[in-house]
């Protein structure tokens, strides 16, 4: 199930600014971050060998965030829109929501 959210190498770009990134292309409202650490948590207790790593921080760090802000903003991006910022191709982006949609129970 986690498989999915690794990447095959590290990404060029540290945790740190690929959350700047998010947050200055992403478009969404400043809760949803929080919402997205929740969601994160929630993940966490479905699947409990869950770990950031920097292979797959990006994917999942990136689905709560879209999803919170699908969820909490009356504006939000296409998934074409977050899928360039988050630097992955369209149906990879549409695999991952299906996924963290189903670990979060669709709740």
């Amino acid at each position: 199930e986690l498989l999915v959210f690794e990447g095959s190498e590290p990404p060029p770009i540290t945790a740190e600014g690929y959350v700047r990134r998010i947050a200055d292309y992403g478009g969404c409202s400043p809760c949803c971050f929080i919402v997205a650490v929740i969601y994160l948590q929630r993940m966490k207790q479905a699947l409990p060998g869950l770990l950031l790593t920097r292979l797959n921080f990006q994917r999942l760090f990136l689905l709560p965030v879209m999803l919170a802000s699908k969820f909490l903003d009356d504006k939000y991006y296409s998934n074409q829109q977050w899928a360039d910022v988050g630097g992955m191709s369209l149906p990879e982006l549409n695999v991952l929501e299906g996924r963290t949609l189903r670990m979060l129970g669709f709740r």
